[in-house]
């Protein structure tokens, strides 16, 4: 005999032993992000019994993870529906309008829209969106990555995870085509991995990372990580160019040119990155500035900001904003 159960899930450890065959999760958004990996995935795995998720939005939350895995999936096990509160008969359009005037635009778009948008936290990347996916380099005929460009190693020498990735530019663009993260990894093993990934690259690459790792503070016999990477990429027949600063931009002016590459002010694009580039994706959608702090990054989760960072070091280096007030030149004449 089967049986239909309402269960709630405010203590998820509560629902274990269950055998199911099929589950309802209504209002995921408020659920525990442990409810569906660890408590009832278990539950269905000896009848191979269904799930269905349903939910409002809530930011790029757990969620959100599940709704962008069911939209990848191409092997036919999860699939993807949505559905706005306008299509609901009984919603009027003096309630739609009702709701506009009352709500911000982002509320709006995330309550009656049904569309993820982060409106609980101070965002950094706030101009990162859908325009800025892209399986096909947009300044190359072919959509492949130019062999006349050299390949940007772009940096970020966090220990655990080690964050570079691989770019192109051209002008004031930018395609970021691939990233490698490695967790508790270090210098000479993260290169090793680039090498093979570049090397029968014929333009060579250009380094721009992190300006502190000039320094020697994490190699042995004083030697810089820069100076580790130089000398196998010289050991592995790879042209490079290092055109990393001596110093880093100000996070401020980090991020308003990372932003202004994502949406500039007169609606173009100019940065980017590949649908593999996932670490980077989520990055531009959950990094936040700490609370209380005026232009300070939250580095409270360790998995956030060292790929995003990486990226706009090399963007400084590389294609900063231009700026509208060029210092004069001092020229003193000696008689």
């Amino acid at each position: 005999m089967s049986q239909i159960t309402f269960k709630s899930a405010d203590n998820p450890d509560s629902l274990r032993t269950e055998t199911l065959h099929g589950v309802v999760i209504d209002e995921v958004r408020d659920q525990s992000p442990t409810l569906w990996p660890m408590v009832i995935r278990p539950m269905l795995a000896t009848t191979r019994g269904w799930a269905m998720f349903i939910s409002t939005p809530n930011g790029f939350d757990a969620f959100y993870d599940l709704a962008e895995r069911a939209k990848s999936d191409t092997g036919g096990k999860w699939a993807y529906f949505h559905a706005a509160s306008t299509i609901n008969p009984a919603f009027s359009v003096q309630e739609m309008e009702d709701a506009r005037s009352e709500l911000s635009e982002p509320q709006f778009a995330q309550e009656i829209l049904a569309e993820f948008r982060d409106i609980g936290t101070g965002k950094v990347y706030v101009n990162y969106n859908d325009k800025n996916l892209s399986d096909r380099c947009p300044f190359t005929q072919d959509g492949g990555i130019s062999k006349y460009l050299p390949i940007i190693v772009a940096m970020d020498f966090n220990l655990s995870p080690m964050s570079w990735a691989l770019c192109q530019h051209r002008g004031q663009d930018i395609y970021v085509f691939d990233e490698i993260i490695l967790g508790r990894s270090h210098t000479q093993e993260i290169t090793k991995e680039v090498i093979e990934r570049v090397k029968n690259h014929p333009a060579g690459v250009i380094l721009a990372g992190d300006a502190t790792s000039r320094a020697g503070q994490r190699a042995a016999a004083g030697q810089s990580d820069y100076d580790i990477i130089c000398q196998m990429l010289d050991a592995a027949g790879v042209k490079w160019v290092n055109v990393t600063p001596d110093s880093n931009p100000v996070v401020r002016d980090r991020i308003n040119t990372i932003n202004a590459k994502l949406y500039a002010a007169d609606g173009g694009v100019h940065l980017w990155h590949h649908p593999r580039c996932k670490k980077l994706r989520y990055d531009f959608q959950r990094v936040t500035w700490k609370e209380g702090a005026s232009f300070t990054i939250d580095k409270s989760n360790q998995a956030l900001s060292h790929i995003s960072d990486a990226i706009g070091y090399a963007a400084c280096a590389l294609s900063p904003i231009p700026s509208r007030f060029q210092p004069g030149t001092l020229k003193v004449i000696i008689r």
